[in-house]
């Protein structure tokens, strides 16, 4: 038995090692099963999913209705059907026709008319008018989509005018016109407030800013502007339709870096806080860079608009002490993530 033992113990240790190989081999290819997800996706709420649904069925609609357009075009058009309750031609009177000339109109970026489109399916625009809100997959918070979808569709429309002006007519008609409006917040709320200095302004603009405190920029605004920003970027990026951008965007988390994210495509803390400061400081978006510029009555004329927009809802004459401006422009910016101020390289 003895002589046998040195020939068992070397197999035994070989059928050892064959079997921890085997084992580990096992372990790797489950590993490396691509079936198997990465990570797990955001779950969403059944408004938020119904939302998504109700958007990709006004895309098959209008997609049959335009004969298998480009991704681009089917945007352009849905954007346009979505936003016009609200934000355009069927809004009525000035206001509307006025977003239609800044934001796009679907006859010229799609070739066919919203009337025509609800002549032939009749369904389309109650879809897109039952559109209301989805909502923040970490806090539960509202989302405003027509408002949501009225920031894709101006950064979507291209303007005619240079790129550096472009970028100022696009902020007036998103969140530059919620900071203006804001203003009307920090005017109505605190002006019957004997004494009231600065650092009460500055208070009453961080706790309402952005919060679910009633306000011209709360929190269901203050996101759709900034994943309206985001979601554009996606469908751009990706040439995704919106239905697909929206769900994308939410379901993988990145909204949770909204802010980070939102900066980021304005080119960093440098830039965006050059952007704020640049349009709050000024009555009229620096009239002194632009009015020289044969073109630049077209961004002039977007400003006039807003201001009026302004006027004729709240009594807003647009003249606002800078402080104020000031503080609210800090307060967006610390929202953002980002310094303020000389200690943010001002």
């Amino acid at each position: 038995m003895t002589k046998y033992i040195r020939y068992i113990l070397p197999l035994c240790v070989m059928l050892i090692g064959a079997a921890s190989f085997w084992f580990q081999w096992q372990q790797e290819e489950v590993f490396i099963d691509e079936d198997i997800p990465m990570a797990n996706p955001v779950v969403l709420d059944d408004d938020t999913l119904e939302a998504i649904d109700e958007i990709r069925d006004i895309e098959v609609r209008l997609s049959v209705l335009l004969d298998e357009p480009t991704n681009g075009i089917l945007n352009q058009g849905v954007l346009n059907i979505i936003r016009s309750k609200r934000y355009g031609c069927r809004s009525g009177g000035l206001e509307g026709a006025l977003w239609d000339g800044y934001a796009g109109n679907m006859s010229k970026e799609v070739g066919v008319s919203i009337e025509a489109v609800a002549e032939v399916d009749k369904d389309i625009l109650g879809i897109a008018d039952g559109l209301s809100y989805i909502h923040d997959p970490s806090d539960g918070s509202i989302i405003d989509v027509p408002h949501m979808v009225a920031v894709i569709d101006v950064l979507l429309t291209d303007l005619p005018i240079e790129d550096d002006q472009e970028i100022y007519s696009d902020i007036i008609l998103t969140w530059g016109g919620d900071l203006e409006s804001f203003l009307v917040n920090m005017e109505n709320d605190n002006s019957d407030k004997v004494g009231v200095d600065e650092a009460q302004l500055y208070e009453y603009a961080t706790s309402t800013m952005g919060s679910a405190k009633a306000s011209y920029f709360s929190v269901e605004d203050f996101y759709a502007d900034l994943d309206g920003v985001n979601i554009y970027q996606i469908m751009e990026r990706d040439d995704l339709l919106l239905s697909d951008a929206i769900h994308h965007y939410y379901s993988s988390g990145d909204y949770k870096e909204r802010e980070a994210l939102f900066v980021a495509f304005y080119g960093g803390d440098r830039l965006i806080r050059k952007l704020v400061y640049d349009y709050m400081e000024v009555d009229s978006v620096d009239y002194q860079l632009y009015e020289a510029s044969a073109k630049g009555d077209y961004l002039n004329s977007v400003y006039t608009f807003k201001s009026m927009m302004l006027k004729m809802k709240y009594g807003y004459d647009n003249e606002v002490d800078g402080a104020v401006r000031r503080i609210v422009s800090d307060v967006f910016l610390e929202k953002l993530g980002v310094m303020t101020g000389i200690e943010g390289g001002e």
